[in-house]
C-alpha cells in the first residue's frame, strides 16, 4: 500500500474514533452490530457469475440537527465472491475487503430510513480458485488495486425493540484492476443485513 492510501486510512480512522469519543457523551447516541449477505457483481464482461458472500460490522449512529438526520460510521469486514466460466473451466474469485461506510440516514417514519453515503474499502486478502487446477488457491492481490471507493443507497426498518432490517446497494466507483483482467473491474454489491442496536 502506498503513502498516499495509508494516510488516507489514517486519517479516517483517526476521525472515526474521534467522532466515536467525542459524541459517546451525548444523548442519542446508539451503538450497533449487524450481519448479513452480499449478493456481489462487478462490472467486467470477463467475470459473469454473481455468487454470494457475507458481511459483519459495528456501527455507531449519532444524531444531527433533527430527529429525523442522523451520521452513520461502520467498520465492516465483507467478503465478495464471483466466478468466470469459459469452455474448459470455472474460475471462483474471492475478495476480503474492511470497509468504512459512513451512511447518513433521514427517517420520513419513526421506524423507516432513507441512507446514502461513501464507503471506503481495504483489500486485505484477494484469491483466484481454479476448478480443474489441483493446486492450492492463487494469490492475486498484487493484481488488483488494494483501495476502493464507493457510494452506497438503502433502506432501513427498525422495531422498538432495537432490531433493524437494512437493504443497501454500494456501487464502487474505483477500477480496481490492475493486470488481472483486460477490462475495467468495478464492485457492485447488493446487501441485506439484520442487527441490533443497544
Amino acid at each position: 500500500m502506498n503513502q498516499n492510501n495509508k494516510q488516507i486510512l489514517l486519517t479516517l480512522s483517526i476521525l472515526f474514533l474521534s467522532i466515536f469519543s467525542i459524541q459517546a457523551q451525548k444523548d442519542g447516541i446508539r451503538f450497533g452490530v449487524q450481519v448479513g449477505v452480499n449478493a456481489s457483481d462487478v462490472f467486467n464482461e470477463d467475470i459473469d457469475a454473481i455468487k454470494t458472500g457475507y458481511t459483519a460490522s459495528a456501527l455507531v449512529e449519532i444524531p444531527l440537527i433533527s430527529k429525523k438526520l442522523s451520521v452513520q460510521p461502520e467498520i465492516a469486514f465483507s467478503t465478495i465472491k464471483n466466478a468466470v466460466s469459459t469452455t474448459d473451466e470455472q474460475t471462483n474469485i474471492n475478495l476480503n475487503y474492511v470497509n468504512i461506510p459512513v451512511v447518513f440516514k433521514y427517517y420520513p417514519f419513526k421506524a423507516i430510513s432513507l441512507q446514502a453515503g461513501t464507503q471506503l474499502g481495504k483489500l486485505i486478502e484477494a484469491t483466484q480458485e481454479i476448478r480443474n487446477d489441483n493446486q492450492d488457491d492463487h494469490n492475486i492481490i498484487s493484481r488488483l488495486r488494494d483501495i476502493d471507493f464507493g457510494f452506497n443507497l438503502g433502506v432501513g426498518y427498525e422495531l422498538q425493540s432495537g432490531i433493524f432490517l437494512v437493504a443497501r446497494y454500494n456501487a464502487g466507483s474505483l477500477n480496481i484492476n490492475e493486470g488481472f483482467s483486460t477490462e475495467a473491474i468495478k464492485n457492485s454489491i447488493s446487501q441485506l443485513t439484520i442487527g441490533y442496536k443497544f
